[in-house]
């Protein structure tokens, strides 16, 4: 939405947002230019899988992969994967429009932030880091941009709904995927207005179960207004019937067990 030229240059195929067999979820594309895939623990090996197999029938897909399982040193991941084309760290929103536009020229990437590439054999890792907005707003919603709307009209299953209200994490756990190789250090937002149409989109689809992504909520002021809107919000419309965050680490006054 915010590329005039990936707009008017790129056919999207509709994404898959559940867990599937191997065989229908290679069912529905014939022949893509890219496939992209966000890879956690829970889905790495379906999605090593598909990879391999959109590699081995249509060898000029560009791969790309992004997310938390995706190592942020990746030359061994590389190795082991040879159907992998790119890599991303960090945040993707501005990674993943430009490695778009250079694809359409070549598959040069360098120069693009927090991108590895295969060159050959060889991984080729730039280390430059994306300077991250600190206006989040800037990218749109998926659920306000309507999206989802086809899925939650055509859908059978239940489905559950994520929403962020900022980025960022001051910590440095060796255990947690927040504030480490290139992740934001430093809180970046979204505005409060955005975050309440987002929650009122989910209780006007009647989703249950509402996930925050949030490092730390509760450790912000506003987060108080959010927890009231989420409130109002449930008793206009009884939806979300859950709300799931992780809670902050430093903010009893506002953290009630």
């Amino acid at each position: 939405e915010t590329c005039p030229r990936i707009k008017d240059t790129c056919e999207f195929q509709p994404f898959l947002y559940h867990v599937d067999t191997p065989e229908n979820v290679l069912s529905n594309y014939s022949n893509p230019d890219v496939a992209a895939f966000s890879v956690s623990m829970w889905n790495e090996q379906l999605v090593l899988h598909v990879a391999e197999e959109i590699k081995r029938r249509w060898p000029q897909c560009l791969i790309i992969m992004g997310g938390p399982q995706v190592p942020h040193k990746p030359e061994e991941y590389f190795a082991r994967h040879p159907f992998l084309d790119v890599s991303v760290k960090s945040e993707g929103e501005e990674a993943f429009s430009q490695i778009l536009l250079r694809s359409m020229e070549g598959r040069d990437f360098s120069g693009i932030p927090n991108v590895s590439w295969r060159d050959g054999e060889a991984c080729v890792v730039n280390t430059l880091k994306h300077v991250q907005p600190k206006d989040l707003d800037m990218y749109p919603s998926p659920y306000l941009e309507g999206l989802f709307d086809p899925i939650m009209a055509e859908s059978e299953i239940e489905l559950q709904a994520t929403i962020e209200t900022n980025r960022g994490c001051p910590f440095a756990c060796t255990f947690c995927f927040w504030g480490e190789n290139g992740l934001s250090r430093k809180y970046r937002f979204h505005g409060v207005g955005r975050v309440q149409k987002e929650i009122e989109w989910v209780a006007q689809n009647k989703i249950r179960y509402l996930f925050n992504a949030d490092s730390n909520f509760g450790m912000h002021e506003r987060d108080e207004e959010i927890t009231r809107i989420l409130v109002d919000t449930k008793s206009k419309y009884g939806y979300p019937e859950k709300f799931r965050t992780c809670f902050g680490k430093n903010a009893d006054a506002r953290i009630h067990k």
